[in-house]
């Protein structure tokens, strides 16, 4: 059961959006600039970072978005796999210290 009612039974993310379409453009126009726009990480690393930090929130529908998305941009499964051992994971230095600032309170 959704958590606000005027969701159907199994809502989407997308459900969510059009109920909220005031608040959801603004949410949407910032992922598409964080995610795509001009930074020194590639598109590649920025979705490994959301992978990792959607983890960390326990949202395991961002995560495994994130992971099918980094894994188009070709990321193997197992560097994505790999992030929450960044020590051992099989990813640049820049990323391990990515995952282990994101992991730091």
């Amino acid at each position: 059961m959704p958590h606000l009612p005027s969701l159907p039974e199994r809502a989407t993310l997308i459900d969510l959006f059009r109920l909220f379409p005031e608040t959801s453009r603004p949410l949407i126009e910032f992922h598409e600039a964080l995610q795509r726009g001009p930074s020194p990480f590639t598109e590649a690393e920025r979705e490994l970072i959301a992978t990792h930090v959607s983890g960390l929130n326990r949202c395991r529908y961002c995560q495994a978005v994130h992971a099918a998305t980094t894994e188009l941009l070709g990321v193997s499964g197992a560097a994505v796999a790999g992030l929450g051992d960044p020590d051992h994971a099989s990813v640049s230095e820049k990323m391990k210290l990515s995952a282990l600032t994101a992991s730091s309170p």
